[in-house]
């Protein structure tokens, strides 16, 4: 780590003092929301349009990762699920139009941030810290907040536009692209979209060929209509085909996933009155995904086959009341429905047997919840948010006495291996959270905020109900009697900037009773075919996770401008004095950039991003060190025209052999990869794309 950071800070001071480059980070001014709030959100940060847009990504998961603080775990090369501070999984919530998303894959093939391609998107932000308890039910770990809403400024002239843009991607050898058209009339907004990827494997800097094919297709549809002053009525449609993806850190690859999802809201909004107003919103998703193992070696010996399917829903009403002309109070309801449902069939070629395994036995889970949150604001210097909600979760699983593996029941193989107590799988869970943050702003160049609370989250369906099944890894198996997880944190943060640099900091600490921990719950021969088998389950453990984020834009002279980041967070599992498995490690960034804007349209950057070595593992997990990382890269982009921009880069400067410490592990052998080995990243690759508005 020490060297690391010798290196990340030789790094910045070359790249300062190196002739003609630096630069300011991609901005993009956002369309107003005209949403009815004025909550504070501490430590929630803006995804950028323009780097979302520019073509480096197939979806909103890859661009998150860019955020200080904000991790990725990849079972394939863009199915990237977001770990914010150290916490990932059904921790980390992704939601669009306020409807929590949920994939339909029992091994996380479809992580929700994925559906979401970059033309869907019209605001996305991450929340890191202390959430405000009205943003949806109770959760532990950071949330995926967007928006699929286009609205334009009530009042506005009737307009028509759009844009096209495509990119070719050199490490996969192919393109993705998409297009847009947008526009309205003074009470009509409308905006729709579909885009395409096709992409193949990629090579390694060390020529090691790993399984990378993509294609996949969708779009989305936005309406927004205002039938009287300060009334809108919204309706929202998004849409993603997968048609083939390979998974080398799964034993299987996704051969046909569909995904829908539905929205509609009603909002009303008074200026100067007591009640301000309301907020309707309702939304519905569907995802149907099948897998299976061609392309992996074990083909070979038997055809397996998985068909999943995930159906959710949620709405909720808030209101908004000023009980004096300094405090803000919103009150409200939600609720949000899921159910869940995964068989896996298995042909055992020599033996010309199959068996059906029930991985989730029709599981499903519910939850209703009613929140309250003030906003003081004492003077213009002082404010305090502080907020309540109250959730009441139930969970089921309707097929648990289905058959299971080893003549078993799906339940009699849950009491099998945590005893009696988890022979009951209709589990009732009533949860609180609550949380106050205070904010002084003595100026416009000083911000500082506080803020402490308690969060908590029932046991997801994966973690309660998965059958005993086969999983990545060998085996595994839920528990109905999980306790529901509950965080204590405490944050603090500042952000100070004047004409020549911004920055901002924070640092926090989350105590967790109850922790849902996966563990190796047993090491036997299951399946007989003579080799010991792995099964894991989950527990509760207490655990603790510490850490601090840092980032700042130095601009020493027009154009120049030298952004850089710093992030870290140490997790332990207390109980057993061992670290938490998926820790992501302390990483950097720092890059020079010169954006000339309107005077010249073009920019440049040159940057990198560093990571130290990762050895505070959990080696149960399993999980290996990784060693530390500095990859560099060379960005641009210029207007060709008015309404033409080209921007291209090359990745991987240096061409350097390097894996990601939250990449999995290959689940069997594909490709130039054997079961086991680490998964390498792409070696140097160039990438160009363009965007024409119309």
């Amino acid at each position: 780590m020490r060297a690391v950071s010798i290196f990340f800070l030789a790094v910045v001071k070359w790249v300062c003092l190196a002739p003609g480059a630096s630069g300011e980070t991609e901005t993009h001014t956002l369309p107003e929301t005209h949403v009815v709030e004025t909550r504070i959100e501490a430590e929630a940060e803006r995804v950028s349009l323009e780097a979302l847009r520019s073509g480096r990504f197939s979806n909103l998961g890859e661009a998150v990762t860019e955020i200080p603080g904000v991790s990725g775990v990849k079972r394939s090369h863009s199915a990237v699920e977001p770990v914010v501070r150290g916490l990932g999984w059904e921790r980390v919530q992704t939601q669009a139009d306020g409807l929590p998303l949920y994939g339909a894959c029992p091994g996380r093939m479809d992580p929700p941030a994925i559906i979401l391609q970059p033309e869907t998107v019209q605001e996305a932000y991450v929340v890191k810290g202390v959430p405000s308890v009205t943003l949806g039910p109770a959760g532990t770990g950071g949330r995926v907040m967007v928006s699929t809403d286009y609205e334009r400024s009530a009042g506005s002239p009737p307009e028509f536009g759009g844009w096209l843009r495509s990119t070719y991607d050199g490490a996969r050898d192919g393109v993705l692209g998409g297009v847009a058209a947008f526009g309205g009339t003074e009470r009509l907004d409308f905006f729709g979209s579909f885009a395409g990827t096709s992409l193949d494997n990629y090579k390694s800097a060390d020529g090691i060929e790993v399984p990378a094919g993509q294609k996949e297709f969708g779009g989305s549809i936005s309406l927004g209509y205002r039938p009287l002053p300060g009334h809108r009525l919204r309706f929202g449609f998004i849409d993603l085909e997968d048609r083939g993806t390979d998974y080398p850190s799964l034993p299987m690859n996704s051969e046909n996933t569909s995904s829908r999802v539905f929205n509609i809201g009603y909002r009303m909004g008074r200026t100067g009155k007591a009640f301000e107003g309301f907020r309707f919103r309702a939304g519905y998703g569907t995802i149907d995904h099948k897998m299976n193992n061609e392309g992996k070696s074990t083909r070979k010996k038997f055809e397996a086959e998985t068909e999943a399917d995930s159906d959710f829903f949620s709405t909720s009403l808030e209101g908004k009341w000023h009980p004096s002309s300094a405090a803000v109070l919103t009150a409200g309801a939600d609720f949000f429905y899921l159910n869940r449902d995964a068989f896996r069939s298995r042909h055992i070629i020599a033996s010309n047997r199959t068996f059906l395994d029930h991985i989730w036995p029709d599981a499903l889970q519910w939850d209703v919840g009613a929140f309250a949150e003030l906003d003081i604001e004492f003077t213009r210097a002082y404010r305090l948010r502080a907020g309540g909600r109250f959730d009441f979760v139930s969970s089921d699983a309707r097929a648990a006495d289905g058959p299971g593996l080893e003549g078993r029941t799906v339940r009699e193989n849950y009491v099998f291996y945590y005893g009696p107590e988890a022979a009951d799988v209709m589990q009732s869970d009533p949860l609180g959270s609550g949380n106050v943050l205070f904010e002084w702003k003595p100026g416009v160049d000083l911000i500082a905020h506080a803020a402490g609370g308690v969060s908590s989250r029932a046991a997801g369906v994966t973690e309660r109900f998965f059958a005993f099944a086969p999983a990545p890894g060998g085996f595994q198996v839920g528990n109905p009697a999980l306790s529901p997880e509950i965080k204590y944190e405490v944050e603090g943060g500042v952000d100070w900037q004047n004409a020549w640099v911004s920055v901002s900091a924070s640092l926090f600490c989350f105590w967790f009773n109850d922790y849902i921990y996966s563990f190796t719950i047993d090491r036997r021969d299951v399946n007989g075919d003579g080799v010991e088998d792995i099964v894991r389950g989950f527990r509760n453990v207490n655990a603790r996770l510490c850490g601090g984020e840092g980032a700042a834009v130095f601009r020493p002279f027009e154009p120049f401008s030298i952004p850089l980041s710093l992030a870290y967070v140490r997790g332990v599992n207390t109980s057993d004095d061992t670290d938490l498995p998926r820790m992501p490690p302390l990483e950097g960034r720092v890059a020079c950039r010169v954006d000339l804007g309107n005077n010249v349209p073009w920019w440049a950057e040159f940057g990198c991003r560093l990571a130290a070595r990762q050895a505070k593992i959990d080696s149960d997990f399993p999980e290996n060190e990784t060693p530390g990382l500095a990859v560099f890269h060379l960005r641009g982009g210029f207007e060709v025209f008015h309404r033409l921009r080209i921007d291209a880069g090359l990745e991987n400067l240096f061409d350097q052999e390097y894996t990601e410490h939250l990449t999995p592990w290959a689940a069997v052998g594909a490709g130039d990869l054997k079961q086991g080995d680490e998964i390498p990243e792409p070696g140097r690759y160039v990438h160009v794309g363009f965007k024409l508005d119309f």
